[in-house]
C-alpha cells in the first residue's frame, strides 16, 4: 500500500492526528481565510424590498377581485 501524501505535498491540511509538522486547517493556503458562518436568510435580505412590492400588489389584487365579487352578487348579476 502506497503511503499517503502529507499536507506540504498537497498544499492543504487534512486534520490528520496527529497533525503534521507545522499543519494548521486552512482552505486554500494564503487564498481563503477560514472558518465561515453561513449567512442565514441571505436571499430573503437581498430581496427584501421586491418581496414586500409583490405582497402589496397581490393583497390590492386580491381586495379588487373582493370588491368585485360583492358587487356583482349585491346586484344579482351572478343570479340572473
Amino acid at each position: 500500500m502506497k503511503p499517503s501524501r502529507t499536507c506540504e505535498q498537497l498544499g492543504l491540511c487534512q486534520r490528520r492526528n496527529p497533525s503534521c509538522k507545522g499543519c494548521s486547517w486552512t482552505l486554500a493556503p494564503n487564498v481563503v481565510e477560514g472558518p465561515f458562518r453561513r449567512q442565514r436568510f441571505a436571499w430573503f435580505k437581498r430581496n427584501k424590498g421586491r418581496i414586500f412590492l409583490w405582497s402589496m400588489v397581490a393583497l390590492q389584487l386580491l381586495w379588487v377581485c373582493l370588491l368585485f365579487g360583492f358587487a356583482l352578487g349585491y346586484t344579482g348579476v351572478l343570479n340572473g
